[in-house]
């Protein structure tokens, strides 16, 4: 696998964690406000699933490449 696969899988990885995190924290920043609450964790969980469509399509893209034709 080339170390640039590797490097955009960290760094895809690296992103979906810490928007996690975020969705993940946030109640203790928003509990009297459980809009605020939904609406922030909303967009938490909308940026780590972009990363982690992003992150799947690379390595879909890598394996596509790496199969000769007439072997799929």
């Amino acid at each position: 696998m080339p170390q640039e696969l590797l490097a955009l899988i960290t760094h895809h990885c690296r992103w979906v964690n810490t928007y996690l995190a975020r969705a993940q924290s946030l109640e203790t920043h928003h509990r009297d406000s459980m809009h605020e609450w939904q609406r922030l964790v909303l967009y938490a969980l909308t940026d780590a699933l972009a990363h982690n469509h992003l992150l799947v399509g690379a390595i879909a893209a890598y394996l596509q490449r790496s199969v000769p034709c007439g072997r799929r």
